[in-house]
Protein backbone atom coordinates (compact mmCIF):
# COMPACT_ATOMS: atom_id res chain seq x y z
CA UNK A 1 0.00 0.00 0.00
CA UNK A 2 1.48 3.40 -1.36
CA UNK A 3 2.38 6.30 2.06
CA UNK A 4 -0.14 8.75 2.29
CA UNK A 5 -0.64 11.79 3.72
CA UNK A 6 -0.20 11.36 7.57
CA UNK A 7 1.20 10.72 10.72
CA UNK A 8 4.41 11.03 12.27
CA UNK A 9 5.20 8.85 15.54
CA UNK A 10 8.02 10.44 16.76
CA UNK A 11 6.67 14.21 17.28
CA UNK A 12 3.42 12.84 17.73
CA UNK A 13 3.65 10.89 20.41
CA UNK A 14 3.04 13.09 23.00
CA UNK A 15 1.29 16.35 22.08
CA UNK A 16 -0.56 18.02 25.10
CA UNK A 17 -3.23 19.53 23.49
CA UNK A 18 -5.04 20.92 26.92
CA UNK A 19 -8.20 19.05 27.14
CA UNK A 20 -9.36 16.11 28.77
CA UNK A 21 -7.68 14.62 31.90
CA UNK A 22 -4.61 14.99 32.53
CA UNK A 23 -1.63 12.97 32.80
CA UNK A 24 -3.23 10.41 30.21
CA UNK A 25 -0.78 7.81 30.42
CA UNK A 26 1.40 6.40 26.92
CA UNK A 27 4.27 4.80 26.34
CA UNK A 28 6.85 5.20 23.73
CA UNK A 29 9.91 2.39 22.81
CA UNK A 30 13.11 2.99 20.99
CA UNK A 31 14.32 -0.59 19.70
CA UNK A 32 18.43 -0.61 18.32
CA UNK A 33 17.42 2.63 17.04
CA UNK A 34 20.58 4.33 15.47
CA UNK A 35 20.43 7.55 13.26
CA UNK A 36 22.93 10.68 12.48
CA UNK A 37 20.99 13.84 13.42
CA UNK A 38 21.52 17.65 12.77
CA UNK A 39 19.43 20.85 13.85
CA UNK A 40 19.66 23.68 11.40
CA UNK A 41 18.26 26.95 10.67
CA UNK A 42 18.09 28.20 13.83
CA UNK A 43 20.49 30.83 13.44
CA UNK A 44 18.63 32.92 11.81
CA UNK A 45 15.99 34.16 14.03
CA UNK A 46 12.93 33.69 11.22
CA UNK A 47 11.12 31.71 13.73
CA UNK A 48 11.73 28.31 12.71
CA UNK A 49 14.10 25.52 12.60
CA UNK A 50 14.86 22.15 11.21
CA UNK A 51 15.26 18.54 12.37
CA UNK A 52 16.69 15.69 10.35
CA UNK A 53 17.47 11.84 10.92
CA UNK A 54 19.41 10.30 8.24
CA UNK A 55 21.38 6.48 7.85
CA UNK A 56 18.06 5.72 10.23
CA UNK A 57 17.96 1.57 11.26
CA UNK A 58 15.70 0.12 14.28
CA UNK A 59 12.21 0.78 15.29
CA UNK A 60 10.48 3.40 17.53
CA UNK A 61 7.16 2.88 18.77
CA UNK A 62 4.18 4.67 19.67
CA UNK A 63 1.51 3.67 22.21
CA UNK A 64 -1.23 6.17 22.82
CA UNK A 65 -4.55 6.12 25.03
CA UNK A 66 -7.74 7.08 22.66
CA UNK A 67 -8.27 11.13 21.85
CA UNK A 68 -11.67 10.89 23.22
CA UNK A 69 -13.55 9.37 25.51
CA UNK A 70 -14.91 5.67 24.43
CA UNK A 71 -12.17 5.88 20.71
CA UNK A 72 -9.84 3.37 20.27
CA UNK A 73 -6.01 3.25 21.91
CA UNK A 74 -3.59 4.19 18.87
CA UNK A 75 -0.37 2.39 18.11
CA UNK A 76 2.24 4.18 16.03
CA UNK A 77 5.40 2.29 14.48
CA UNK A 78 8.57 3.55 12.69
CA UNK A 79 10.25 0.43 11.31
CA UNK A 80 13.54 0.98 9.26
CA UNK A 81 15.15 -2.23 9.90
CA UNK A 82 18.52 -2.96 9.43
CA UNK A 83 18.22 0.02 6.52
CA UNK A 84 18.30 -2.16 3.67
CA UNK A 85 15.13 -2.75 2.91
CA UNK A 86 11.34 -0.75 2.46
CA UNK A 87 10.61 1.14 5.64
CA UNK A 88 7.70 0.70 7.36
CA UNK A 89 5.38 3.38 9.08
CA UNK A 90 2.01 2.76 10.63
CA UNK A 91 -1.11 4.29 12.24
CA UNK A 92 -2.73 1.13 13.84
CA UNK A 93 -1.71 -0.91 11.09
CA UNK A 94 -2.62 1.52 8.36
CA UNK A 95 0.93 3.11 6.14
CA UNK A 96 1.35 6.99 5.93
CA UNK A 97 4.33 8.93 5.24
CA UNK A 98 4.70 12.79 6.00
CA UNK A 99 2.24 15.61 7.23
CA UNK A 100 1.35 18.47 9.04
CA UNK A 101 0.93 18.12 13.07
CA UNK A 102 0.95 20.50 15.84
CA UNK A 103 2.36 19.78 18.86
CA UNK A 104 3.13 21.33 22.58
CA UNK A 105 6.48 22.54 23.76
CA UNK A 106 5.78 19.78 26.17
CA UNK A 107 5.58 17.18 23.70
CA UNK A 108 8.53 18.32 21.87
CA UNK A 109 10.93 17.96 24.91
CA UNK A 110 8.89 14.40 26.12
CA UNK A 111 9.33 13.08 22.61
CA UNK A 112 13.04 13.80 22.42
CA UNK A 113 13.41 12.56 25.62
CA UNK A 114 12.95 8.49 24.09
CA UNK A 115 16.43 8.91 22.31
CA UNK A 116 18.13 12.34 23.16
CA UNK A 117 17.39 12.46 27.22
CA UNK A 118 20.60 15.05 27.34
CA UNK A 119 18.93 17.56 25.02
CA UNK A 120 15.73 17.22 26.26
CA UNK A 121 16.94 18.10 29.80
CA UNK A 122 18.55 21.35 28.37
CA UNK A 123 15.21 22.35 26.93
CA UNK A 124 12.51 21.11 29.08
CA UNK A 125 13.43 24.47 31.29
CA UNK A 126 13.58 27.11 28.86
CA UNK A 127 10.65 26.18 26.24
CA UNK A 128 7.28 27.08 27.24
CA UNK A 129 5.19 23.79 27.54
CA UNK A 130 2.45 25.26 26.57
CA UNK A 131 3.37 26.83 23.68
CA UNK A 132 2.10 25.59 20.29
CA UNK A 133 4.16 24.77 17.26
CA UNK A 134 3.97 23.68 13.81
CA UNK A 135 5.34 20.73 12.23
CA UNK A 136 5.78 19.71 8.90
CA UNK A 137 7.13 16.02 8.42
CA UNK A 138 8.05 13.66 5.78
CA UNK A 139 9.47 9.76 6.15
CA UNK A 140 10.94 9.51 2.46
CA UNK A 141 14.19 9.77 3.43
CA UNK A 142 14.79 9.11 7.25
CA UNK A 143 12.50 11.17 8.95
CA UNK A 144 12.81 15.29 8.70
CA UNK A 145 10.74 17.44 10.52
CA UNK A 146 10.32 21.33 9.73
CA UNK A 147 9.39 22.74 12.75
CA UNK A 148 7.88 26.65 12.88
CA UNK A 149 6.95 28.25 16.38
CA UNK A 150 4.01 29.71 16.79
CA UNK A 151 4.40 32.36 19.63
CA UNK A 152 1.20 31.55 20.95
CA UNK A 153 -0.02 29.05 23.64
CA UNK A 154 -2.67 25.98 23.56
CA UNK A 155 -5.26 29.14 25.40
CA UNK A 156 -4.34 31.50 22.53
CA UNK A 157 -2.35 33.55 24.93
CA UNK A 158 0.94 34.73 23.68
CA UNK A 159 3.90 32.41 24.12
CA UNK A 160 6.27 33.94 27.15
CA UNK A 161 9.81 33.13 27.19
CA UNK A 162 12.62 31.96 25.52
CA UNK A 163 12.29 30.91 22.16
CA UNK A 164 13.53 27.23 20.67
CA UNK A 165 15.95 28.90 18.58
CA UNK A 166 17.68 31.41 20.96
CA UNK A 167 17.26 27.84 23.10
CA UNK A 168 19.17 25.64 20.51
CA UNK A 169 21.28 28.80 19.86
CA UNK A 170 22.87 29.05 23.23
CA UNK A 171 23.20 25.06 22.92
CA UNK A 172 24.87 25.24 19.79
CA UNK A 173 28.49 26.55 21.51
CA UNK A 174 30.95 24.46 23.37
CA UNK A 175 30.66 22.17 25.41
CA UNK A 176 27.01 21.58 24.30
CA UNK A 177 27.25 21.46 20.47
CA UNK A 178 27.39 17.69 20.47
CA UNK A 179 23.88 17.47 21.64
CA UNK A 180 22.89 19.19 18.43
CA UNK A 181 24.27 16.82 15.71
CA UNK A 182 25.57 13.63 16.50
CA UNK A 183 24.86 10.04 15.65
CA UNK A 184 22.82 7.68 17.85
CA UNK A 185 23.88 4.15 17.80
CA UNK A 186 22.04 0.94 19.13
CA UNK A 187 19.29 3.34 21.48
CA UNK A 188 16.77 0.69 23.40
CA UNK A 189 14.52 2.61 25.76
CA UNK A 190 11.09 2.86 26.54
CA UNK A 191 9.65 5.81 28.29
CA UNK A 192 6.37 5.48 30.03
CA UNK A 193 3.40 7.39 31.69
CA UNK A 194 4.41 10.57 31.09
CA UNK A 195 2.01 13.46 31.95
CA UNK A 196 0.78 13.89 28.29
CA UNK A 197 -2.95 14.82 27.22
CA UNK A 198 -3.82 14.11 23.29
CA UNK A 199 -7.06 15.47 21.38
CA UNK A 200 -7.93 15.47 17.85
CA UNK A 201 -5.51 12.90 16.69
CA UNK A 202 -7.39 10.40 14.44
CA UNK A 203 -6.62 10.49 10.77
CA UNK A 204 -9.20 9.98 8.06
CA UNK A 205 -8.78 9.38 4.34
CA UNK A 206 -6.80 11.79 2.22
CA UNK A 207 -5.78 13.63 5.77
CA UNK A 208 -3.62 13.93 9.03
CA UNK A 209 -4.40 14.30 12.35
CA UNK A 210 -1.43 13.92 15.29
CA UNK A 211 1.14 13.10 17.09
CA UNK A 212 3.60 15.31 17.75
CA UNK A 213 5.95 13.48 17.98
CA UNK A 214 2.62 15.46 22.85
CA UNK A 215 6.83 13.92 22.97
CA UNK A 216 9.09 13.55 20.40
CA UNK A 217 6.17 12.95 23.35
CA UNK A 218 3.80 14.19 20.64
CA UNK A 219 0.31 15.26 19.29
CA UNK A 220 -2.45 16.94 18.60
CA UNK A 221 -4.47 18.99 16.10
CA UNK A 222 -4.65 17.71 13.17
CA UNK A 223 -4.66 19.37 9.53
CA UNK A 224 -5.88 18.94 6.63
CA UNK A 225 -3.55 18.48 3.52
CA UNK A 226 -4.86 18.24 -0.24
Amino acid sequence: MSFKKALLAVTAAASLFAAGAANAAYTQSATDFSAAYNFSNFLNADGSFNLSFTNVTGKLEFNLPAATPGGADRQIVLDWGDGTGTPSYTYNGVAYTGGNVAVTGAGITQVLSLFLPSLAAQLNPVINAQEVFDLDFNLNSGLNFGVTETNRTVTGAPATGMTAEQALLALSVSPNAGLLANTLTDVTTTVSNAPSVIVNNVPEPESFALLGLGALGMMAARRRRA
